[in-house]
């Protein structure tokens, strides 16, 4: 599963979610393929994603079909769009599976451990470090360090030690 969301300062949009491994686009005969029949979906969506930037409201949308109408595409259509416009947003990709334990949480968790480059492999520290730059690249200071630990729990990074995060853990 597959939860994608466009970002920035003004606003959030919450696309969806899908099924698969896979973000490369696919091919026909090794060519790329026009994208057919979902400009409306595309102009909709943009509609919507325009709303929350001028607005600063936020909006999910929930994109439904059967397997094979072009849901992946739409929203790389959507995504590579965006990142054409002026402050182009932030994407984060998130990957879990549906069934497991807190499924809720892995779809966020797995993007926001893609998007502050944590990987299997790294030890506590060096997992701690890059939350805690990644992080603090926008949310500087005391604000940003407990952030850091807060997320990083989420993700599975442990922090140790301060109050809030100590009490929290025991709710």
């Amino acid at each position: 599963m597959t939860s994608v969301s466009a970002s920035d300062a003004s606003g959030r949009l919450l696309l969806g979610a899908k099924e698969d491994g896979s973000e490369a686009g696919r091919t026909l005969l090794g060519k790329a393929s026009p994208f057919v029949g979902r400009d409306g979906d595309l102009r909709a969506l943009r509609a919507y994603w325009d709303e929350c930037v001028s607005e600063g409201t936020s909006r999910a949308v929930l994109v439904t079909a059967p397997a094979g109408f072009g849901k992946t595409r739409l929203l790389r259509e959507l995504v590579a769009a965006l990142r054409q416009t002026e402050g182009a947003p932030t994407v984060l990709v998130g990957r879990g599976d549906m069934v497991a334990a807190g499924a809720p949480f892995a779809l966020l968790a797995s993007a926001l451990r893609a998007e502050c480059g944590v990987r299997a492999q790294d030890d506590g520290a060096a997992a701690r470090s890059k939350v805690r730059a990644r992080v603090t690249r926008n949310l500087p200071g005391e604000e940003g360090k407990r952030a850091a630990e807060f997320l990083g729990e989420l993700m599975g990074v442990r922090f140790e030690g301060s109050v809030e995060l100590t009490a929290a853990r025991r709710d």
